[in-house]
């Protein structure tokens, strides 16, 4: 209980609960406003209203399936079979644990929620995001200058049933594994790291290499597109949270570029030591064009726009692999 008042036969309270999911690690919490009467029985409820974030179950009545290495949560008149959902996920698991051996948890927390007002209600940082087939939810405690990640407080996979159920198999599966990879590599993602990089690394990871339109150059798709098609103005960790449309879809694409880039000609494993810098505490500095330009410096030898003009000569070549 966090509040409470209280005036003669009446009381309101405010309290903040926790939940948990049995078998997943992790907590979530939501505040309820509590109002009560007293009676000659003694205090009775009169009402309560439950602030956003809310419960799965105060929006639609939930059942639990279990996979090997998922909690499902499904609403009254969802069927997973539709979307071969349990299938898909196990297969996008085993697809991560490849590629990133040792870094997935045991099981995971997924959410089916049935529309975008449901899914915004549970998540109201990702209000809007309906048209998404799959999104990571997560919460983490960071620690000292560089924001490096002390704890994993909640993780989930959040599907809006009905863009996932319109999409292919194929889409399907890649947007599960793309949400794993971000599942997988939250223990070390810096609150600095710029999110181009944390998309890059996830579309690289789950293998989504996204290309410009025939015919359009990556230099002609980011100068369409306005500044946040470009790595400096993604560089903030939350660049793309506002971005919608033709913006967001430029920016998955550079951000798809650079990841592929970075890995075909340094190596999957620099990639990583690019994403570990960021939680480097005497790499000093804010998120920002600056420390990215110094952690790219460090650990590729190149500051952050003669990075970007290398993914564009890349691009303009066809994307070729490189040795490293």
């Amino acid at each position: 209980m966090t509040a409470l008042r209280l005036r003669g036969d009446r009381a309101a309270l405010t309290a903040r609960v926790s939940y948990r999911l049995r078998g997943v690690s992790g907590r979530w919490e939501y505040v309820q406003r509590i109002h009560t009467r007293r009676t000659p029985e003694g205090w009775r409820v009169a009402r309560a209203r439950t602030s956003e974030p809310q419960p799965p179950w105060e929006l639609a009545a939930y059942r639990a399936i279990d996979t090997r290495h998922f909690r499902v949560l499904i609403p009254r008149g969802v069927s997973p079979a539709d979307a071969d959902l349990e299938g898909t996920l196990e297969r996008a698991y085993a697809e991560i644990r490849e590629r990133l051996p040792g870094r997935l948890a045991r099981r995971y927390a997924v959410l089916i929620a049935t529309d975008g007002g449901d899914l915004g209600a549970m998540a109201p940082a990702l209000r809007g995001v309906s048209q998404l087939s799959a999104i990571t939810d997560l919460a983490v405690r960071t620690a000292g200058p560089a924001e490096r990640v002390t704890e994993v407080v909640s993780l989930r996979i959040l599907v809006p049933w009905e863009s996932f159920l319109t999409a292919s198999a194929e889409t399907r599966q890649r947007v599960l594994a793309h949400e794993l990879a971000h599942a997988a590599l939250a223990p070390v993602t810096s609150g600095r790291t710029p999110a181009w990089l944390q998309e890059g690394i996830a579309l690289y990871v789950s293998g989504d290499r996204r290309v410009a339109p025939e015919g359009l150059l990556a230099g002609d798709l980011a100068a369409s597109a306005g500044a946040e098609a470009t790595l400096t103005g993604l560089a903030q960790p939350d660049a793309m949270s506002a971005l919608a449309g033709s913006r967001l879809s430029a920016a998955y694409r550079l951000s798809s570029s650079a990841g592929f880039y970075i890995a075909s000609r340094y190596g999957a494993e620099r990639l990583l030591q690019l994403l570990n810098a960021y939680s480097d505490e005497s790499l000093e500095g804010d998120a920002g064009r600056a420390l990215s330009s110094a952690a790219t410096r460090r650990t590729l030898g190149v500051g952050l726009e003669r990075l970007e003009r290398d993914i564009r000569d890349w691009e303009q070549a066809g994307g070729r692999t490189l040795g490293g």
